[in-house]
């Protein structure tokens, strides 16, 4: 069975599901700490298609991370931050707990 977790917060009048999107801010790629549990890993071939896409579309989406007391930790977008550490990003600052984060990764890995 999944692992559940209880809600931060009450789920709006206005809305299913709870928001958790705290802010977008522009952020180097060198100040973002990648998030250890993350279980992709990107081979040469992603890596150069990614280059690709960026150079043929731009930055077309947001990194996510959460705010830590170390910093800004990564939760999607390591790809993206490999490419160049002086390059700016758009990322969303995420309002989720270290363990939602957590089971967040895993079910984005597929991992239940």
């Amino acid at each position: 069975m999944p692992a559940v977790l209880p809600a931060a917060a009450p789920v709006p009048e206005t809305g299913r599901f709870r928001n958790e999107l705290k802010n977008i801010e522009g952020v180097k790629a060198s100040e973002l700490i990648p998030e250890p549990k993350n279980p992709r890993v990107h081979g040469h071939e992603q890596r150069e298609a990614m280059v690709a896409v960026l150079t043929q579309f731009g930055k077309c989406s947001s990194l996510q991370a959460i705010e830590t007391p170390d910093g800004l930790m990564l939760l999607d977008g390591h790809l993206r931050q490999d490419l160049d550490a002086a390059e700016e990003w758009d990322v969303e600052i995420l309002d989720l707990r270290p363990e939602e984060a957590d089971l967040l990764l895993r079910r984005r890995s597929g991992d239940r």
